[in-house]
């Protein structure tokens, strides 16, 4: 089966309306299939978890309506196991393969830059796609 995980700022910017990126975000998820698998990692919550215990220490009106905006849209988690590594790697390739120029062995993955807008992609080691898009899974 063929879906998205998506990351912490896709999830943010699918939310809020005030950021720039989520008239796309939502228009790119309304334009998916009828049935696409969305899902969400036990890592991307443990961001949002953070952010939220960094910000306040109670949860506030705003965190509430987002963590119920989660459950609701994104009901499916993906556990850590040992065998994610194995997941980890093919998706931060096939990123790599779409977004690398031919040069490949003088440039790192978070120097990557997305061909169409130019924008950095936003690859580290703890984030993935940051350009307004989904990683596929």
């Amino acid at each position: 089966m063929q879906g998205y995980l998506l990351d912490t700022n896709i999830i943010a910017y699918w939310f809020d309306e005030k950021r720039p990126q989520y008239r796309a975000v939502n228009q790119r998820i309304a334009a998916l299939p009828e049935g696409t698998l969305l899902v969400i990692s036990a890592i991307t919550l443990g961001e949002i978890e953070y952010g939220h215990r960094a910000e306040s220490a109670v949860n506030t009106p705003i965190q509430e309506a987002f963590l119920e905006f989660i459950a609701r849209e994104l009901p499916m988690v993906l556990e850590i196991m040992k065998t994610t590594r194995v997941s980890y790697g093919r998706l931060r390739a096939l990123v790599f393969e779409e977004y690398a120029p031919k040069n490949r062995k003088t440039v790192r993955a978070e120097q990557l830059v997305d061909p169409v807008t130019g924008l950095d992609l936003g690859i580290d080691e703890n984030r993935s796609l940051d350009c307004g898009a989904s990683s596929r899974t």
